[in-house]
């Protein structure tokens, strides 16, 4: 595993490239921070004959990965009661809405026990198992908008989808129930 060090400010930063092919890397930041936080990156596709994250580009990006995610960590723990109470708020608001996408979840797989199980019809499956989709979706976008509302305004930029599951974890390591 290749170690990135960086400064930033006047803190020292020290990532590990966990995942480094020609068209994917991924960075887990190891210091000053502990856990698994990580971060990463693609080359689209389209792109992959002028660029790969061999050589220097590799080591620029990866670079820049541990700055960000150096900067998501940073936020939480700069302003320590204002993180708490965003946290217990989101955590009061979105423990309800998680707790029912899991149980209409849970109510699809039911619908597909049904169905295979010859007791329900192929039209009531899709019916039945498009309003479950539609409500599954519904708390979903709730979920992410109480993100943005009460998480994201503690960072100083706006966090990627695939990062906000990782931080959300963070979150509830750092100061969750205990």
């Amino acid at each position: 595993m290749e170690r990135i060090k960086v400064t930033v400010g006047d803190q020292v930063v020290i990532g590990e490239i966990q995942h480094r092919t020609p068209n994917d890397i991924e960075v887990m930041l190891i210091h000053p921070f502990k856990g698994n936080i990580r971060a990463g990156s693609s080359i689209p596709t389209f792109a992959r004959r002028a660029k790969t994250f061999n050589g220097e580009y590799g080591i620029h990006v990866a670079e820049q990965l541990t700055r960000r995610i150096f900067g998501y960590y940073s936020a939480i723990h700069s302003d320590e009661l204002a993180t708490q109470l965003a946290w217990n708020n989101y955590f009061a608001l979105a423990n309800p809405l998680s707790m029912e996408i899991r149980s209409l979840e849970n109510e699809q797989k039911q619908l597909r026990v049904l169905f295979r199980q010859s007791q329900l019809s192929q039209t009531a499956y899709q019916s039945a198992l498009r309003a479950t989709r539609e409500k599954i979706f519904e708390r979903t976008e709730n979920l992410e908008l109480l993100f943005d509302c009460l998480l994201q305004p503690l960072f100083p930029v706006p966090v990627p989808y695939g990062t906000r599951s990782d931080i959300l974890k963070y979150l509830d390591q750092r100061f969750g129930a205990k």
